[in-house]
């Protein structure tokens, strides 16, 4: 009989090796692969990755911080529009309750209506580039703890071979 067909004898063998030869092949073959960790060359990330990553996080935030400063400027004119839009609509001026405007507003308040309008669509906009920027800056933050993962265990040089499997 061959050691390579299956029979209850050699079940568990591998490749026809008995269980007790097997263990120590695995133990010569983890060896070796050990032996192999520190010789391989290991490409780190370069500090340049780091900088760049940085500096672009940078920028991010600085055109993040930019922009909500124009946000807040922009509702606060959209704040004051409507309270332009609702004072139009009164016959009584903001000066005195005595004085009575009875000139015609129309004009007036489709231009500060249009202004309104106008305000609202930046708005819109702002908030979009704001959250662009939100994007870009949590793509840094997960590039920068990729590159720090990756970099702490190649200095700490371990290296789990316990999910390989070798074939012998």
């Amino acid at each position: 009989m061959s050691i390579h067909t299956f029979s209850p004898q050699n079940r568990g063998w591998i490749s026809g090796r008995p269980p007790g030869q097997r263990r120590a092949v695995q133990n010569r073959r983890i060896t070796e692969l050990q032996k192999l960790i520190g010789e391989v060359p290991v490409a780190q990330p370069s500090d340049r990755q780091f900088i760049d990553t940085r500096s672009r996080k940078a920028e991010a935030e600085s055109r993040r911080m930019a922009m909500n400063c124009e946000l807040m400027v922009i509702e606060r004119n959209i704040k004051l529009f409507h309270t332009t839009l609702s004072s139009l609509d009164k016959p009584v001026r903001p000066i005195s309750d005595q004085l009575v405007c009875s000139t015609d507003k129309t004009d007036a308040r489709e231009e500060v209506s249009a202004a309104l309008q106008n305000n609202h669509l930046l708005r819109c906009s702002l908030k979009e580039r704001i959250e662009s920027q939100n994007t870009i800056i949590q793509e840094c933050i997960a590039e920068e703890q990729n590159n720090k993962r990756k970099f702490s265990r190649l200095t700490s040089g371990t290296l789990d071979i316990s999910n390989e499997q070798c074939i012998l």
